[in-house]
């Protein structure tokens, strides 16, 4: 795949208020939240789909860590050679 889901997918969601740590306050998704669900979100629903999908499409702290790692190796590589 050339283009990352994390790339279509997050601003999308992110738009309907799925964010990184949950349904966004004032969002539709936490409206959405409050009329079909409210504290008790079931299993498999649709909701805990999309909201899985806006909490978990972006690095993982290893993932960011490794790459910022090599970032500032680069850097430090080009800085001295």
């Amino acid at each position: 795949m050339l283009i990352p889901q994390g790339f279509i997918l997050r601003p999308l969601l992110s738009l309907i208020g799925f964010g990184p740590f949950g349904p966004i306050k004032g969002s539709t998704a936490a409206w959405a939240q409050r009329r079909f669900w409210g504290a008790a979100v079931a299993k498999g629903s649709w909701f805990s789909v999309l909201q899985r999908a806006g909490m978990t499409l972006g690095l993982s702290w290893w993932q960011w860590i490794k790459v910022m790692s090599v970032a500032v190796m680069a850097w430090f590589w080009k800085l001295f050679h």
